[in-house]
């Protein structure tokens, strides 16, 4: 990967936690497009784009916003934070766009998005990724959209050491790590996410959820029962 002084980034299903990403490397000074649905870019484009680590203030982030995957030309970096069933939809709308050397990065949940992206994308080198803390987006009232992590934890990159990406993140202060099989944190972040289920069903906000200890014990057998289940087939978390 051939990268010019200002680094170009597309965030290609701009949520949570791709928005997030993407204003922290236009913290970093990267050149930062981020790719989303129309009230994403509404938003942004009405009030700008702020962003904060853990305990920090917010801080504005100069980003470009589309809903085009034309926005993906001439990218450094793609980061991929789409829902893992539109991977490969959202993979083959920017394929063609793509420069030869772009190196594609999955930030998404699940476990088999690397592997959707390198069967559409074979010709590029993709990096697994995982972030492994809450986002939340928030409206301020200048009318643009405001994006914080609420939780402590890394952002996991596989093999990434040698990546620019690295060193961009923890300039603005996020926690990044490196590790070389990435299969034990994407499991362990879904056993996390088992909570997902159990919250939408409570119908309640997260923390108050949580306060419950009713909540936390189906949460707690739900987690057991994956363990048991992952130790019979011999997969690792962490």
């Amino acid at each position: 990967m051939a990268l010019v002084s200002r680094p170009r980034v597309a965030v290609l299903g701009a949520g949570c936690v791709g928005a997030w990403m993407g204003g922290m490397l236009a913290r970093a000074g990267w050149a930062v497009t981020l790719i989303g649905r129309s009230g994403l870019c509404d938003s942004v484009r009405a009030g700008g784009l702020e962003v904060a680590a853990l305990g920090e203030r917010p801080v504005a982030a100069p980003v470009i916003v589309t809903t085009r995957p034309e926005g993906a030309a001439g990218a450094d970096v793609l980061i991929v934070s789409v829902k893992g069933r539109d991977t490969r939809r959202a993979a083959e709308g920017v394929r063609r766009r793509l420069r030869a050397d772009t190196v594609v990065m999955s930030f998404q949940n699940g476990l088999r998005n690397p592997a959707r992206l390198r069967a559409v994308l074979p010709a590029h080198r993709v990096v697994p990724g995982m972030v492994s803390f809450n986002v939340a987006w928030e409206t301020v009232p200048t009318g643009g959209a405001r994006f914080r992590q609420l939780t402590s934890g890394p952002v996991a990159l596989e093999d990434g050491a040698a990546s620019p990406i690295v060193g961009a993140l923890r300039s603005v202060g996020v926690a990044v790590s490196t590790v070389t099989d990435m299969q034990p944190v994407q499991w362990t972040k879904l056993v996390l996410n088992l909570n997902n289920a159990v919250n939408a069903l409570s119908g309640l906000p997260l923390a108050e959820q949580l306060s419950h200890r009713g909540y936390r014990r189906i949460l707690a057998d739900a987690m057991d029962e994956a363990w048991t289940v992952m130790d019979a087939a011999g997969i690792r978390s962490l």
